[in-house]
C-alpha cells in the first residue's frame, strides 16, 4: 500500500473530525461558565463591554 496526495477514486472525501472539547478537571481546577446561566452572562455583559471600551481607549485615543 502507498500513501499518496490524490482523492481517493470514489471521488468522497472522509468527514472532518469532530470539534475539540475544553474541559477543566482536577481538585482546584474549576470551570467559571459551567454554572452560569444564560441571566447571569446577560447581566454581566454591560460591565465586561463597558471594561472593554475602557482598555481600547486606554490603548488607543
Amino acid at each position: 500500500m502507498t500513501v499518496t496526495d490524490t482523492a481517493p477514486p470514489d471521488g468522497e472525501r472522509p468527514p472532518p473530525p469532530p470539534p475539540a472539547a475544553i474541559t477543566f478537571e482536577g481538585e482546584y481546577g474549576k470551570n467559571p461558565l459551567a454554572e452560569a446561566g444564560f441571566r447571569a452572562m446577560c447581566r454581566h455583559l454591560p460591565a465586561v463591554l463597558g471594561h472593554t471600551a475602557r482598555m481600547a481607549w486606554a490603548n488607543d485615543r
